[in-house]
């Protein structure tokens, strides 16, 4: 439910990113630009509070550790209800419009990376990206303290804990 759910808010906040003056070309890039910040927020919440020192977070977060197969995750509304709060947030310094292309944008990184991890403890697919991935997501299994991206190493990389697979 929360896929459907998800998608159908970002896609309503797409649509609204164009009841502004801005170009599909504006939009579009938006929309990328909050994909990348998500990709961010995905590592803070991944390294910092999911293997940090609060202790609901790292409870929560080990049920997964404990059972990868397992359903584990928020309500399925949380994530969609924080994306608008933050475009709503945006949209105090920039416009509505350009506010509702950026949550577009890290609501569906949210779906892809909710959709990625569902599929990395589930499926084997050809694909050179997601393979690589996998296996980054696979040392992590082993080693909480390195590859905290789902979706891509870059943040690893950056905060220096990424480990390639060997």
């Amino acid at each position: 439910m929360s896929f459907y759910f998800d998608a159908a808010v970002a896609f309503i906040m797409l649509f609204l990113a164009f009841s502004g003056e801005t170009s599909l070309s504006n939009i579009l890039g938006l929309f990328f630009i909050g994909a990348f910040i998500f990709t961010f927020i995905e590592y803070v919440f991944h390294a910092w509070l999911f293997h940090g020192s609060i202790k609901i977070f790292v409870q929560g977060h080990a049920a997964h550790h404990r059972d990868p197969y397992g359903y584990d995750g928020l309500p399925f509304f949380v994530g969609a209800a924080v994306a608008v709060v933050v475009a709503m947030l945006i949209s105090l310094i920039v416009s509505f419009a350009v506010a509702m292309a950026i949550g577009s944008g890290i609501l569906f990184g949210y779906l892809a990376y909710g959709v990625m991890h569902h599929l990395m403890h589930r499926k084997d697919y050809k694909n050179s990206y997601y393979q690589y991935m996998m296996k980054l997501h696979e040392t992590h299994h082993k080693d909480i303290r390195m590859n905290h991206g789902v979706t891509t190493p870059i943040w690893d990389i950056v905060f220096r804990t990424y480990k390639p697979n060997l």
